[in-house]
């Protein structure tokens, strides 16, 4: 039975394999033989998830703490051994109306963006001030919640990023900290198809009842006829390489989504152990050089 995997472009340095170890009384060279050490199952290694959260609305407290342990009840998006970054976007700030106010703006108080380079701007030291007050905010509020997430080996990260268009932000931070997965805060809706296109991860989002809906995900591929067309039916024209156990193809969809097909060599002495234990391992995967697995496919179904 042939199968194969296609795979597309990725982000997450993999560790890398450590050295063997000798056992007591004996030296790594020769000696006495090492006994069998039984392997624990290949788990997935640990991931960045960013929570992505409008800083410029007033969250009410159990709004951030339902929507945080949505987050953590799919089981899906973040896991014991990963690390989360609540990344609190502050895109506009609500000046107030003492001072030297423009014109323009209503005398009550102004809103201006989150960014000191432009005429709309905001003070510098307004800006600073703000930034530590939403910290000290968003620290308060998931301050338990934190320490429940550090007792299953999540670590938490809190940042006040300011800037503006949020978008610009996120798609910043998110693409920088080579996260796994984003999930966004309802109120970037009006964003979620650009932030979707230009964030090189899996996307989920929170609906308006907080219940987190992925977006973006790893995407499978339906049929192995699309694949066969896409590689021009694995001619030799289209062969980029072969390893062990399989040859890789190029190809494109008919999306215009640039691939690489991996066919599992009907003769290969390594079976489907060594094929799904690479499957899942690019599953994983998150790094500009390495290659993301979109799907796999049996030939014969």
């Amino acid at each position: 039975m042939s199968m194969y995997s296609v795979i597309g472009g990725g982000d997450d340095q993999p560790t890398p394999a450590s050295p063997a170890a000798a056992p007591d009384g004996a030296t790594p060279g020769g000696g006495a033989a090492t006994p069998p050490v039984a392997l624990s199952p290949l788990l997935p290694p640990p991931q960045m998830v960013v929570l992505a959260l409008d800083a410029t609305r007033d969250h009410r407290e159990e709004e951030i703490r339902i929507a945080l342990r949505a987050v953590v009840t799919r089981g899906d998006i973040l896991r014991g051994g990963d690390s989360l970054l609540v990344l609190a976007v502050l895109h506009a700030i609500t000046n107030p109306s003492e001072g030297h106010a423009p014109l323009s703006f209503p005398t009550v108080g102004y809103q201006t963006k989150a960014c000191t380079d432009s005429f709309a701007g905001t003070n510098l030291r307004f800006l600073g001030d703000q930034v530590k007050a939403k910290a000290e905010f968003y620290r308060n509020k998931l301050r338990h919640d934190v320490e429940e997430l550090h007792k299953v080996g999540i670590n938490v990260t809190l940042k006040v990023s300011p800037g503006s268009p949020a978008k610009f932000v996120i798609i910043h931070e998110v693409n920088s900290s080579k996260a796994a997965w984003v999930v966004l805060d309802r109120h970037f809706r009006r964003d979620f198809k650009y932030l979707e296109k230009h964030i090189a991860c899996k996307v989920a989002v929170f609906q308006d009842n907080l219940v987190v809906q992925p977006l973006k995900i790893i995407r499978t591929i339906p049929s192995s006829k699309k694949i066969q067309a896409a590689t021009s039916d694995f001619s030799n024209e289209n062969l980029l390489g072969e390893g062990g156990f399989g040859h890789v193809y190029k190809g494109q969809l008919n999306d215009g989504q640039i691939i690489a097909a991996k066919l599992r060599k009907e003769a290969s002495s390594q079976g489907y152990t060594e094929f799904f234990s690479e499957v899942q391992v690019l599953s994983f995967a998150r790094h500009r050089n390495i290659v993301m697995l979109l799907g796999t496919v049996d030939l014969h179904h």
